[in-house]
């Protein structure tokens, strides 16, 4: 029986230790899609006790303490932290598979120096000793970025952001990460929304000086929101989807269902929010193209009306492609079955550069096996030594440790590889390529090659 977190568990063999401690294991850490709070590094914030650095934000526990049958009143309503982090504390140990029993323990190990397993009996000894490491300097908010190795951490940022706070960023000498704001586009698109008129005309169109009536004017106010966030050093916008689809339209189609629904004169038919919505991504691509911008899209699920997955993604694509509006894309799914189909995509669009134009995804919440089993699509579909890593997608300081895990799966991952035969045990090879996985193909692909130091 292998130790619990162990300095080498999920490392298999000689070869997956030495691609980990040798080559993968200090490298910092670029977070292309993190939840952080901006305000909070500026401010360096400090934390009271691990419901305020743990508990508050981050959405899986949520779910997870749901799931386990908590009352909502320990997850986001009035009990006191303290009881909040005991029910986690009772649940996880129940929670046998689910990546957070790996995660947490591992935080709490590495953070807190907390080596038992969190249940209900080592609550209160890990509550006391997270409060007094708390305490100490070091534990701010920008001093957790450095001791976790954090080179540059892109901030989502809503597209009608002001950013004031990157206005008021530390100097490199008091805070050496990079600090850049990442464009989410959601609220733009979701026409389908019960407040996307008011998001529009009082919140966009408000902050971009713009009248909202006809679909120009939705374009306008994006691309003047992205001209704000290129003055703040952005390299990428970022798009949550349900499911693919491409709907052609006229403009003065797309005019109509603009002006109606901004209106206030009726929902959109799903047909007519594909039709928006495609019209809006295309001049998202289009403009992060011409800005050199990476373009982050997540879908749910593949299927879309009667149209396959597929064919429409390969509809956006090839139009892209032919308009050379295609930039650079990060394409992911929550649905691993979806693995072969975006490794296809991403083999058959490329414009220029060392790394593929389209990479496929890596999913954030899944245990190490499912990580395992995405790079085993990936290697047989595409080209695992181009990827440009996996994104943190934090929403607290203390899941940089995360990225650990992928880590070690990765050298776990090309370890069987050598071992069976089917990969050359050429160190100085494989070891490169871990290292370009883990931070330089990320730097190079997001145009940040020499804007870390």
């Amino acid at each position: 029986m292998k130790e619990f977190i162990g300095e080498n568990f999920l490392l298999e063999n000689d070869i997956a230790r030495t691609l980990y401690h040798e080559h993968a294991k200090e490298l910092p850490i670029i977070d292309f899609a993190s939840h952080l709070d901006i305000g909070d590094i500026v401010d360096d914030k400090r934390f009271r006790n691990l419901a305020d650095v743990w508990l508050k934000k981050e959405p899986g526990r949520a779910r997870l303490l749901r799931s386990g049958g908590v009352d909502e009143r320990y997850i986001t309503g009035s009990a006191a932290g303290r009881e909040k982090f005991q029910r986690y504390a009772e649940i996880l140990p129940k929670a046998v598979g689910h990546p957070l029993q790996l995660w947490s323990n591992l935080e709490l190990r590495r953070w807190f120096g907390c080596e038992e397993p969190l249940s209900e009996k080592t609550a209160e000894a890990i509550w006391n000793r997270a409060g007094e490491v708390l305490a100490s300097p070091e534990m701010s908010a920008r001093g957790m970025l450095k001791q976790a190795g954090v080179s540059v951490v892109m901030v989502r940022e809503d597209c009608a952001s002001e950013l004031l706070w990157y206005r008021k960023l530390p100097s490199k000498e008091i805070c050496p990460v990079t600090l850049l704001p990442a464009m989410d586009a959601d609220l733009a698109f979701q026409i389908e929304a019960e407040d996307w008129e008011n998001y529009m005309m009082y919140t966009l169109g408000h902050v971009e000086d713009v009248e909202i009536t006809l679909m120009a004017d939705v374009r306008n106010a994006m691309k003047k929101s992205m001209d704000l966030f290129e003055t703040h050093g952005c390299r990428t916008a970022m798009l949550h989807l349900k499911y693919p689809f491409y709907r052609d339209a006229k403009e003065y189609e797309l005019d109509d269902i603009v002006g109606r629904v901004i209106n206030g004169k009726g929902a959109p038919r799903q047909e007519e929010s594909e039709a928006y919505q495609t019209a809006l991504l295309l001049f998202l691509a289009k403009e992060c193209k011409r800005r050199g911008w990476v373009l982050q899209l997540t879908y749910d699920v593949m299927e879309g009306g009667h149209t396959s997955g597929a064919d429409v993604l390969h509809m956006l694509f090839s139009t892209l492609e032919a308009m050379e509006w295609l930039p650079r894309c990060i394409v992911t799914s929550r649905n691993p079955a979806d693995d072969d189909l975006f490794c296809r995509i991403a083999g058959t669009y490329h414009f220029s550069g060392n790394l593929g134009t389209i990479q496929p995804g890596l999913r954030d919440m899944a245990t190490p096996e499912g990580m395992l089993m995405q790079l085993y699509h990936i290697s047989a579909r595409s080209v695992l030594g181009v990827l440009p890593g996996f994104a943190e997608r934090a929403w607290t300081f203390l899941e940089y440790s995360r990225q650990e895990i992928f880590r070690r799966v990765l050298c776990r991952f090309i370890g069987r590889m050598v071992e069976n035969g089917s990969c050359p045990a050429d160190e100085e090879l494989l070891g490169k390529m871990v290292e370009d996985i883990c931070c330089g193909n990320a730097l190079e692909f997001f145009g940040l090659s020499g804007r870390e130091n």
